[in-house]
């Protein structure tokens, strides 16, 4: 980030921040008439819902962002005290019911209107009532309420829609929050990491947290494949209105349960699994080892990571997010970078809508990343020239039906 001049600017209202180059917003046209919605197939399977949905693969870019954000906040400041921290990787905000965001910056919570005004910066570093050591995760549920994960304290914090402290408890066994865990009846859950060794399959226990701290219930275990070095998989947990959405992307796959732990849906995509081939793991596993080590450490790296196993085929697919209406918008997996990002709406049905593609960025420009969907907009961090972040929320603008 380039120095400050004497003579601060304040940018978090510019509009034009994200330039159109930066998103690839064509629409593209199948057999010469634009894309219709596609329905997916459903049936019945020992009460399970599977549903089958068009190829994600087959989806043409019907969505680009409007040329201004309806809230836009970050950027440089006059006071460099309310700042945010445009260094630390987890700048995340929660929508409000009101249009604002209550957003996380390290160790404070930032709370702003819908006209992107700051109300209120609250919290700073420590152990005590309202201080944090490093907050990671934030979601809002019913009333407003804001669930927070502060890694190092090990403990979660709940407060309301205006900052106002309601309480704290610690982790314990019970795991922490992951990026997306509100219900929507006030509601919560924290996953737990039970797996002994890496190279284990991976097992995690979820459960369903109320924000006084007591177990509501325990929704279930689950388990998926070990973690490796090649692809580095994420496994996703979504909570949404009243249901869990498990995205481990080992198939074209996400199995929907409700918060008593059911399976409800299997939503399923006609995409292939890419095959992963020795020169594709070698290149994955030779670009996690920096630059500035020996070429005696190198190989013994090397060798370590050609010992451990590693998937035959691509993930499925990477990130996923459910608006508050339960769309759902699957992230292309990118076997490399830098790559245009690429997104694709399904509405709760299964029924096709269509996709949303960021470019991909330089070595002067970062790319927008993805914080949530709403329901007909996104959430977005940006960086500017300086390299400050900003929080921006866009309208999505179909460019066809």
């Amino acid at each position: 980030m380039r120095p400050r001049n004497s003579v601060r600017s304040v940018r978090h209202n510019n509009a034009n921040r994200v330039p159109k180059s930066v998103l690839v917003g064509v629409a593209l046209l199948l057999n010469g008439a634009a894309l219709t919605a596609q329905p997916a197939t459903t049936r019945d399977s020992a009460g399970i819902k599977i549903i089958s949905a068009r190829a994600r693969s087959s989806a043409p870019v019907v969505f680009k962002l409007a040329d201004k954000p309806t809230l836009s906040v970050g950027g440089l400041e006059n006071d460099p005290n309310v700042e945010f921290n445009h260094r630390q990787g987890y700048l995340r905000a929660a929508r409000l019911s009101n249009g604002g965001l209550a957003a996380i910056d390290e160790v404070r919570l930032h709370y702003f209107d819908a006209s992107s005004k700051r109300l209120g910066v609250f919290g700073h570093k420590g152990a005590g009532p309202n201080e944090f050591q490093y907050v990671m995760s934030i979601c809002a549920t019913r009333g407003d309420s804001i669930v927070v994960g502060d890694s190092r304290n090990a403990r979660v914090t709940v407060l309301d829609g205006k900052g106002k402290f309601a309480g704290s408890f610690p982790e314990e066994s019970w795991g922490s929050p992951v990026l997306n865990s509100c219900f929507s009846d006030g509601t919560f859950i924290l996953q737990k990491s039970l797996a002994v060794s890496y190279t284990d399959p991976r097992k995690y226990r979820v459960t369903r947290m109320r924000l006084n701290g007591t177990v509501s219930n325990e929704i279930g275990e689950f388990t998926t494949a070990p973690f490796d070095m090649v692809t580095q998989r994420e496994t996703g947990f979504i909570a949404a209105g009243e249901r869990l959405y498990f995205a481990e992307a080992v198939e074209s796959e996400i199995r929907v349960y409700d918060m008593l732990g059911k399976l409800r849906e299997i939503l399923r995509t006609n995409d292939p699994l890419l095959p992963i081939t020795t020169a594709d793991a070698e290149s994955k596993m030779a670009a996690t080892i920096p630059n500035n080590v020996s070429a005696t450490e190198r190989s013994e790296r090397m060798a370590r990571m050609r010992g451990q196993a590693f998937p035959k085929s691509w993930p499925a697919y990477s990130r996923v997010h459910v608006t508050p209406s339960g769309q759902i918008w699957i992230e292309d997996y990118r076997t490399k970078y830098p790559a245009p990002d690429g997104w694709t709406a399904y509405e709760s049905n299964g029924t096709l809508i269509g996709r949303l593609v960021f470019s991909a960025g330089t070595a002067t420009k970062r790319p927008p990343e993805v914080i949530s969907f709403g329901n007909g907009d996104v959430l977005v961090r940006t960086h500017d020239d300086d390299g400050a972040s900003h929080l921006e929320v866009y309208a999505l603008v179909r460019t066809s039906k």
